[in-house]
């Protein structure tokens, strides 16, 4: 039996605290491939993850495994790509002008 050869991308997911167990929790019960990915910046906001997931599988299968209601509780977004990624998770600093709108 001859073994398929994967092409593994990257798979970038923000959204809020704490998402990253069960995300990895509800891809385990697929039977989706994929690997958990790490990213070290510090530049980039706590709420982010990162998998890598096969080329040849679209986006939405992983979605649809992950499920709307997590995808929902935690406002997942997912990019393909690291520069959008990296536009979306970056920590964004307040203003003082913001404080003052604020009050």
């Amino acid at each position: 039996m001859k073994r398929k050869k994967r092409n593994w991308v990257p798979l970038y997911i923000v959204g809020r605290d704490c998402f990253q167990k069960q995300v990895l929790d509800a891809l385990d019960r697929s039977e989706l491939p994929f690997m958990p990915g790490y990213l070290f910046d510090n530049s980039l906001s706590e709420n982010h993850g990162m998998l890598w997931v096969d080329e040849s599988i679209d986006i939405r299968n992983y979605k649809q495994a992950i499920g709307g209601k997590l995808i929902w509780k935690y406002r997942l977004r997912f990019f393909t790509d690291l520069n959008e990624f990296t536009a979306s998770s970056q920590v964004q600093p307040t203003t003082d002008e913001e404080f003052n709108t604020a009050a």
